[in-house]
């Protein structure tokens, strides 16, 4: 099993080593999906915001590069582990089965991010 280089960028969240295990514990497993010939790296940019009532988001997003394609997935979650299942879950389906359902779950999640920014941008 080829196990991707991941590298991690975060924003409003400090990347204890808890987190890095995490994220590293759920993104390992794509390696298996790669070929034998095909190696690939993981970006992942995490950002925590609080919400306006009560609460916190993390927006998570992945993107996979290997040697014949590039691969991203988006996630809103209010728990971390949930938004690094979603997006491992996209890139799954996405090595499965083409990039047919992949480039629909990016930009449907692309479309909730840039009305989450409008609503934030337009109360100013």
């Amino acid at each position: 099993m080829y196990v991707p280089k991941i590298s991690i960028r975060t924003t409003n969240v400090e990347l204890t080593g808890e987190r890095r295990a995490l994220i590293i514990r759920k993104l390992t497993p794509i390696g298996k999906l790669l070929s034998a010939d095909e190696q690939g790296d993981i970006d992942v940019v995490l950002r925590r915001e609080r919400q306006r009532f009560g609460g916190t988001k993390y927006y998570l997003s992945l993107k996979l590069t290997t040697s014949g394609a590039t691969f991203h997935a988006v996630a809103i979650e209010s728990r971390l582990e949930k938004a690094l299942t979603k997006t491992r879950d996209i890139l799954k389906r996405a090595l499965n089965k083409g990039s047919a359902q992949q480039e629909y779950a990016f930009r449907n999640d692309r479309m909730h991010i840039i009305d989450h920014y409008r609503l934030l941008l337009g109360n100013h």
